[in-house]
């Protein structure tokens, strides 16, 4: 009874964007402290922004890798193996569930 109030309030699909939202919190806070510091003096916005867009590309490259390693291995390989990591990305692309029907059996 329980577990289908869960579900008919989409609480399991909730906390699976919890992630994503805070990344594009993260997002949305760096983007802010560089405009705000940027109005302020720009001498010290510069290593600022190196600092964010480092951040952002970190970011950028640990959410995207994943899905390539995913797509590479699910049309190019076409071998059976097992994901160590899957990402925000894979899991709301849905290529989770492809990835674990590859697993070794």
């Amino acid at each position: 009874m329980h577990a289908e109030a869960l579900k008919r309030w989409y609480v399991p699909q909730i906390f699976a964007a919890l992630p994503l939202l805070l990344q594009i919190g993260l997002i949305l806070f760096l983007v802010g402290l560089a405009d705000f510091l940027w109005q302020l003096n720009h001498s010290v916005t510069i290593p600022v922004l190196m600092a964010v867009g480092a951040t952002l590309l970190f970011l950028f490259v640990t959410t995207v890798l994943p899905t390539f390693q995913v797509l590479t291995l699910l049309f190019l390989d076409g071998r059976r193996t097992q994901f160590p990591v899957l990402s925000v990305l894979i899991n709301h692309l849905n290529l989770g569930q492809c990835a674990s029907c590859l697993r070794p059996s």
